[in-house]
């Protein structure tokens, strides 16, 4: 959070099972089958796979924030964070057969907040807009020292729910991709590699073929929804912050 003081956790978190353990516990026992959620490494998931393999069939749909398919990498060249950071464990959950729609740097770094946004969100008159441009000062500076550039920021993580919440923002296309798990220092560890050969009158993929990268954005909409759920937000401590 960038060294930003955030308010006393006021539901304790369980501690007594692994992620991987609540994971497959929660897709095995609950009624209504969670949707899974990634905006970090897949390490967790790949876990739960090794746990239950059956997870795909059990728990089918899976969101993420990771990877880049023609946009230039964060981490390296070609390379995404979240992807570089556990490739194996992405390799094998990208090949498990989970219905998985992903938000890489292809649509995030589309979707950019401008100082003009980020500022609107410190006027709003509620705790959480204030909060938010607190916590991204770190984020902006670290775009410009390391990233160059001058202002602003993209949108990662919130634009996996936004594409599972508002899917018609988002223009995807269904392709077969693996994993680069080739050993570091290799600059290729960590690419997707989606198979994007053909032209208009090829046949699509074959139906086992269930990975959906977001391409475009309608990145105008996607910031008014942001900015609109932000803005409805609590405005005081009694009572609760759901952002989605």
């Amino acid at each position: 959070l960038g060294g930003v003081k955030r308010e006393t956790a006021r539901h304790r978190t369980n501690t007594t099972q692994t992620a991987a353990e609540v994971i497959v516990s929660a897709c095995r026992d609950w009624d209504r089958k969670p949707l899974l959620v990634s905006l970090a490494p897949l390490t967790n998931i790949a876990l739960a796979l090794e746990l239950e393999p059956a997870l795909p069939m059990l728990c089918p749909d899976l969101i993420l924030m990771g990877g880049t398919v023609t946009a230039p990498g964060n981490v390296g060249p070609l390379s995404e964070a979240n992807i570089a950071n556990d490739p194996e464990a992405a390799q094998r959950v990208l090949t498990a057969g989970f219905n998985t729609r992903i938000a890489g740097l292809d649509v995030t770094m589309k979707t950019w907040l401008d100082d003009d946004f980020l500022e609107s969100l410190r006027r709003l008159n509620n705790r959480a807009g204030p909060f938010i441009w607190n916590i991204t000062r770190f984020y902006e500076h670290a775009h410009q020292i390391h990233g160059g550039f001058p202002s602003g920021m993209p949108l990662h993580d919130p634009s996996t729910l936004l594409m599972y919440l508002r899917p018609s923002m988002y223009a995807t296309d269904r392709w077969p991709a693996v994993v680069d798990t080739t050993p570091y220092p290799s600059t290729s560890r960590g690419m997707v590699l989606a198979d994007r050969r053909g032209g208009p009158l090829t046949p699509p993929p074959p139906a086992n073929v269930t990975l959906h990268f977001a391409m475009q954005v309608n990145a105008t909409e996607a910031r008014s929804i942001l900015y609109s759920r932000i803005g409805s937000l609590a405005t005081n401590a009694d009572e609760e912050m759901t952002l989605f």
